[in-house]
């Protein structure tokens, strides 16, 4: 059965097993996903985001996840016009370096000069729904970097514990074809998947990225799956309330708008 997972976009703009990161007014990592649920919960109950996520109606149909949340069509931010896959960043725009202080979860750091930030998303899907920002202040173009998927993968592993690590599969019998790499905190395999979303980039191919953990699909345990679906482009605004799919509708999580 799948369950609803704590949703953490990673907003995107070294090789390291080890996490090496310092953290705004917090020092114990072993706990950072009950840290940063204490702080979204103290966030939530504020006017900060547009709406509550109290009590969503929610059930299963088969193996998908549907949860009713009308809210989020009719109060989030409007989509923006993208163009290209990798759109250059635009200062004049909105940015994750104008979020105000009452939105952030936490502050951390690896290098005094690189700011990662995880920041509440005002219009949420779910509880915790948060967006983890890789090196904000430096103004980067909102696309995947090596770098970044690697901060991305080693703060999931502070918060999860998987012992798995393994090849890269192909999903054939999954309703939406998608490639899947395992991965452990001894080997989460950031080359080995850039290599892949690197492609996609340069070939300005749309693709989704969906960081979960579950069974291994080979052995027993536990392990991490990062799946990547390619998509064909579509350019210009999504619409509010439409049949936007994304990483969540992928993963088997659908937001839904109205009950009929």
């Amino acid at each position: 059965m799948m369950y609803p997972p704590t949703i953490c976009h990673a907003i995107m703009n070294s090789k390291s097993n080890s996490y090496h990161f310092r953290f705004e007014n917090f020092n114990d990592e072993r706990n950072i996903m009950e840290h940063i649920k204490t702080e979204w919960d103290k966030v939530h109950k504020t006017t900060v985001f547009r709406y509550k996520v109290s009590g969503l109606k929610e059930k299963y149909i088969a193996h998908y996840f549907i949860q009713l949340n009308p809210d989020r069509k009719l109060k989030r931010r409007i989509p923006e016009d993208i163009n290209e896959i990798c759109q250059k960043f635009d200062d004049s725009k909105f940015n994750f370096t104008r979020v105000p202080k009452t939105e952030i979860i936490l502050n951390f750091w690896e290098e005094p000069e690189q700011l990662h930030t995880i920041i509440g998303n005002v219009s949420p899907i779910n509880r915790y729904h948060s967006l983890i920002c890789p090196s904000v202040n430096k103004k980067l173009p909102q696309i995947v970097t090596e770098d970044s998927l690697r901060v991305v993968l080693e703060v999931y592993y502070l918060a999860k514990h998987c012992n798995i690590c393994g090849p890269l599969w192909v999903t054939q019998d999954y309703p939406v074809p998608a490639f899947c790499f395992e991965t452990s905190p001894q080997n989460i395999q950031v080359e080995a998947i850039y290599k892949l979303i690197g492609y996609l980039l340069s070939n300005s191919i749309a693709h989704n990225i969906f960081i979960t953990r579950g069974e291994p699909l080979s052995g027993e345990g536990s392990a991490g799956r990062v799946f990547v679906w390619p998509r064909k482009s579509v350019v210009g605004a999504k619409q509010p309330g439409g049949f936007n799919v994304a990483a969540c509708e992928l993963s088997g999580w659908f937001p839904v708008y109205k009950k009929t």
